[in-house]
């Protein structure tokens, strides 16, 4: 959130449950801009542009898992923001998102620090972006 561009050069996104993925961002995020990174290819998001694409998910053994991880944003040895600690949104292993739907786990306060539970939700299928590969509107704000 930010009126200026954000250079990512030395920024990294990394698991700190297992260190997969350990992704070293490229680019740069526009002024009051989002940034999506897809895993694989640029088709999950049919209709929008990926920012980075890295080899994790399903299958690649570098993949997030459905029991949940902590997710760290970091600038060099600085922990800009991450995700609540393992086990802080019981009964589900992460704050939000579903796998029966295939709704996104969202920052729902960004006011609030990305460790607190209470930041975080599911994607309501209210507010949405983004299609599948089969033209289908995701459960999901891919850069919005």
């Amino acid at each position: 959130r930010s009126s200026k561009s954000v250079s990512l050069t030395g920024w990294v996104l990394r698991s700190a449950t297992d260190e997969k993925p350990y992704l070293n961002l490229t680019g740069a995020i526009a002024a009051n801009g989002y940034y999506l990174i897809e895993r694989t290819d640029n088709n999950t998001v049919s209709n929008i542009a990926a920012d980075f694409i890295a080899p994790f998910g399903s299958g690649s053994g570098t993949g997030l898992v459905d029991t949940g991880e902590v997710l760290s944003l970091q600038y060099g040895s600085t922990t800009i923001d991450r995700t609540p600690a393992l086990g802080a949104c019981s009964p589900n292993a992460w704050c939000g998102g579903s796998t029966s739907n295939r709704a996104t786990m969202e920052r729902v306060d960004p006011d609030l620090a990305g460790a607190d539970s209470a930041s975080w939700g599911a994607n309501n299928a209210l507010i949405r972006n983004g299609s599948s590969t089969d033209a289908i509107a995701l459960n999901g704000t891919p850069k919005a």
